[in-house]
């Protein structure tokens, strides 16, 4: 009923407006959609309608399909296809395993122009690894370089995924090492095991520790965080390849020579933190010495001091002599009589000591 309500009103519209309505031209047909907007759900129906009048009518359906709406928005501020790839890192865990993950899924959505939905139903049968790599039956071309090429894309993630989604992490890291990586070459030249069979969905979740959540493919949401992260420009450019040591000393020697000089080297040292610990106990006894010099001399008016001078003293009793330096050996520090903010330098009993002076504090 639906279906025959929508039909009678294009045909009514044709009739007022002087259009055939069958058979029907693509163009009269997408004049009538602008003109009466609906849902989508609705639009699909008119056209619906459409197709059904003219197949009864033995008429070739004029209908076009409607744009599949997809998360890959052209954008001059995003970076393309290509761009993206660039700049996405392929080799470390997780950033390597991710980053495999995520130009995959930039393949699905920028270049096939899949949806959400498609890209999350893509499985093993859909893709066909031969001498031309197809997805769905479209071929995904090759690139000039090896960082920017889709084939490449789709092989790289390929080679990890089935591991991850077995949760062999030895075999992952292995194949993620940048040691052994050269992205001068391509690697959709280069034959794929037959491990990534083993996944349920080529599009995995993985958690924050960069391993992968088998039996439920990527988010819809996900979908949508990742692909205008990845397309943000920002000139990563990914370091790979053998590790080179920085040459010293040591890389011309013999084996005896190195030895030799091996040996010089803990003899320095060795002595170096003897003289450290000679020091540190040089300077333990002075100050013990110095502990031993700073000793309080009772007050002739210390009985007529309030709470607070007994404080004051007790403060003062391990002062400084002139310009912050210690008191000379042998020698006490005093408070000069009739004075509460002057110290007198006295020699100790049995000691000799020079004359006498007053320190001010």
């Amino acid at each position: 009923m639906l279906l025959d309500a929508h039909w009678s009103r294009f045909e009514a519209w044709c009739s007022a407006w002087g259009r055939s309505a069958l058979p029907a031209s693509p163009e009269t047909i997408d004049e009538f959609l602008e003109l009466f907007p609906g849902s989508r759900s609705q639009q699909r129906l008119r056209r619906q309608a459409i197709a059904r009048a003219h197949a009864a009518a033995g008429e070739s359906s004029p209908v076009t399909p409607a744009a599949t709406p997809t998360v890959w928005h052209e954008d001059p501020k995003l970076a393309d296809v290509e761009r993206a790839l660039a700049e996405i890192p392929k080799y470390r865990h997780p950033v390597g395993l991710r980053g495999r993950r995520d130009a995959f899924l930039i393949v699905l959505t920028g270049y096939l122009r899949l949806s959400r939905s498609q890209a999350r139903s893509v499985s093993v049968d859909d893709i066909e690894l031969t001498s031309i790599l197809k997805i769905r039956g479209r071929v995904i071309p090759i690139g000039n370089k090896p960082v920017t090429c889709m084939a490449c894309a789709v092989t790289r993630w390929l080679r990890v995924v089935g591991n991850s989604y077995r949760g062999h992490r030895r075999e992952t890291y292995q194949l993620l090492d940048p040691t052994r990586a050269d992205l001068e070459d391509h690697d959709c030249h280069v034959e794929v095991e037959e491990d990534w069979r083993v996944a349920d969905q080529l599009l995995l979740p993985l958690d924050a520790h960069g391993w992968a959540r088998p039996g439920v493919p990527l988010s819809k949401g996900a979908i949508t965080r990742v692909l205008p992260a990845r397309r943000r420009a920002s000139g990563f450019v990914e370091m790979v390849g053998p590790r080179t040591r920085r040459a010293t000393r040591f890389n011309k020697l013999t084996v005896a020579e190195t030895y030799k000089a091996a040996g010089e080297l803990e003899e320095k040292v060795a002595a170096a933190a003897a003289r450290a610990a000679e020091a540190v106990a040089q300077a333990r006894r002075l100050g013990l010495d110095i502990d031993g010099l700073l000793v309080p001399v009772p007050d002739e008016e210390d009985d007529n001091e309030g709470p607070g001078d007994a404080s004051l003293a007790a403060g003062l009793a391990r002062p400084v002599g002139v310009n912050g330096c210690c008191p000379n050996r042998g020698s006490s520090l005093e408070r000069s009589p009739g004075s509460s903010s002057h110290f007198e330098l006295r020699p100790k009993t049995g000691r000799t000591s020079p004359t006498a002076s007053s320190v001010a504090v």
